[in-house]
Formats: structure tokens, sequence, C-alpha cells
């Protein structure tokens, strides 16, 4: 027998073992845990669009317009009953939002109540073309991060917070003319 041959040739075993560290820190740290981030603020716009449509809804389900003229030449006015009926519902809703689940999955920055002062007629247009008085509010959410990355400091919703602006517009239901 030669001396070559008594060599065993080597094996490839440990290096898996050996790959495997980077590679896991960089399937957590630059996919595992950003895909988290991304699926959370999904649900935080989901929920924000949520409360924004339940917001509206409320609105223009129970505000009454008083107007002077039908034809939208009459400056548009609320009743007083309309519009702390309206608040009471609307912040009714907001804290059952708040104390959600889904309030709390989103991460999202409590949602301040609305007052008196914010149903205001600027609120209101008046669409010629359907004959109708349409109320639209916009509102500002925050939410953060589920998991903060400090690798991604400075990008919203991975390592900062994210801030959602929704708007939305609704025909109101009664319309009362003078």
């Amino acid at each position: 027998m030669t001396k070559k041959s008594r060599i065993k040739s080597r094996t490839f075993k440990g290096s898996g073992i050996a790959e495997f560290a980077p590679a896991l820190f960089v399937l957590l740290i630059l996919i595992f845990f950003p895909m988290i981030d991304l699926i959370q603020m999904g649900v935080a716009y989901m929920s924000c669009n949520y409360i924004n449509d339940q917001e509206l809804i409320a609105l223009a389900n129970n505000l009454q317009v008083q107007t002077n003229a039908i034809s939208g030449g009459g400056t548009p006015s609320y009743s007083s009953y309309s519009i702390n009926n309206c608040v009471t519902r609307v912040n009714n809703l907001i804290t059952y939002f708040n104390s959600s689940a889904f309030a709390r999955l989103a991460n999202l920055q409590p949602i301040p109540s609305i007052t008196a002062a914010t149903l205001s007629p600027s609120t209101l247009s008046y669409q010629t073309q359907q004959n109708a008085y349409y109320i639209t509010i916009t509102n500002t959410y925050t939410s953060n991060p589920f998991l903060f990355i400090p690798f991604f400091k400075g990008v919203p919703g991975i390592g900062a917070p994210v801030t959602y602006t929704i708007s939305g517009n609704k025909p109101i239901e009664t319309v009362i003319s003078n």
C-alpha cells in the first residue's frame, strides 16, 4: 500500500454548521423581522381605514343638515341635537376601538375624541350633479412598528413610526329644507 491510499479524503460534513449562523442572521434580521413589521403595517392600515369608515357612517346617518334651499344655494347648518348625538356616537365608537384587539395589534397611538367644533359646515360639500350634501372627514393615525429593528432606524413602519392620513366622504342621509 502506498501512503496516498491510507490517507482518507476530507469530508465536508461540518461546513453546513459553519455556514448556518451567518445564514440565520441574514434570514432573521433582513427578511423575517421586517416581514413581520410589514404585515403589522397592513393590519394598521386596515384598522385605520375601518375606524375612519365607521366614523363616516355614524356621521352620515345621524347628522341632520338644515339648509335654506335644497338646491344648495343656502348656507348649511346643523341642529345642536344632531351634533351632540353624532359626537356621542363617534366618541363611543372611538373608545370601543381604542380598547379593541385590532388597535393593540396595529400598535396605534390612541385616537383622540372629537368635539362639536370638529363638525363645522366646512366639512360639507354640495354636489349639484347628485343633488346631495356630502360630509368629508380626514383623520390622521400614527402606528408604531411591531419590532424596532436598529438597522432600519429611519424607515417608517420598520424602524420608525408610520403616519396614515385617511379621507373619506359619504352622502348625508337627512337634509331638512327650511
